[in-house]
């Protein structure tokens, strides 16, 4: 099995789009947003989207591939207030490309990109129904930080935290 992760490039909004309808569709409770919210935005919203995490130190899309097909994505970006805090968004593996190894090599990339920025430290949020997920940052050193709250009926998102190894 071939496994590549690289950056989202300007030109790749329908890639985008279709990774994150194919989450939302997929496991609806583990994001804050929904498929019938976001499967209304034009195409221009996704081409304009993938122009911005193209480029630049402060934000970015990852893809991961298996055999040329895409199968997961994330999202990091700088905490606006707090320039050395990256938050980490919108993780996602199709079920079939789960148990690979795939969202542990996107989240490295991602913790990677912003240790490279400057970040010190890396949040993410976790619905109490993705307990892979939990597992997952658990694993990769992420620690329970901060006040849960609640994104749909009966389904809460936990804060977690990572300091990032100086380098």
């Amino acid at each position: 099995m071939r496994q590549m992760i690289r950056r989202l490039q300007a030109e790749e909004g329908s890639i985008l789009r279709g990774l994150r309808l194919r989450a939302l569709s997929s496991d609806p409770l583990s994001f804050g947003s929904t498929y019938s919210r976001e499967v209304a935005f034009p195409e221009a919203y996704w081409k304009a989207r993938a122009e911005e995490y193209a480029a630049g130190d402060d934000t970015a899309i990852f893809f991961a591939f298996v055999e040329e097909l895409p199968v997961g994505l994330v999202r990091t970006a700088r905490e606006a207030a707090r320039a050395d805090v990256f938050g980490i968004f919108s993780m996602w593996i199709a079920p079939e490309a789960r148990q690979r190894g795939v969202a542990t090599g996107l989240l490295a990339t991602a913790e990677n990109f912003a240790r490279v920025a400057g970040g010190h430290v890396v949040e993410l949020s976790v619905s109490d129904r993705a307990l892979a997920a939990s597992r997952l940052y658990t694993r990769a050193g992420y620690v329970l930080e901060g006040t849960v709250e609640e994104t749909h009926p009966g389904v809460v998102e936990r804060p977690m935290r990572k300091s990032l190894p100086a380098g």
